[in-house]
């Protein structure tokens, strides 16, 4: 046999692929009504989150854009800000503040 064959031949024996089980689990899921309808609805819950999640990302980097210019911050340090109060990890922000921990307390604490 050949080498190309032989890799062939190797890779069909042991542990079914992930795609393999994708597709024995898609054609089970076809195969009944009931469970098809299941799936659809689902998949359209999930696909409506996700525009949900894609149109809410594209408002918050405006946002960060907008807060950006007017205060004179770059992105980043606007992102640090807000993704460290959100996770309630204030003190990471007060030793990344260089030097403005005090302001930064005042203001957000």
């Amino acid at each position: 046999m050949s080498d190309f064959a032989n890799e062939v031949q190797a890779k069909v024996v042991g542990r079914p692929s992930v795609a393999a089980k994708d597709k024995a689990a898609l054609e089970s899921i076809l195969k009944n009504s009931e469970t098809r309808k299941v799936f659809k609805e689902s998949v359209d819950n999930l696909v409506y989150i996700k525009r949900e999640m894609l149109s809410d990302a594209e408002c918050y980097r405006e946002d960060v854009g907008a807060v950006s210019e007017k205060f004179s911050l770059s992105k980043k340090k606007v992102n640090a800000v807000v993704n460290a109060l959100a996770k309630d990890k204030e003190g990471e922000l007060a030793e990344d503040s260089e030097g403005i921990a005090e302001l930064l307390q005042e203001v957000f604490l």
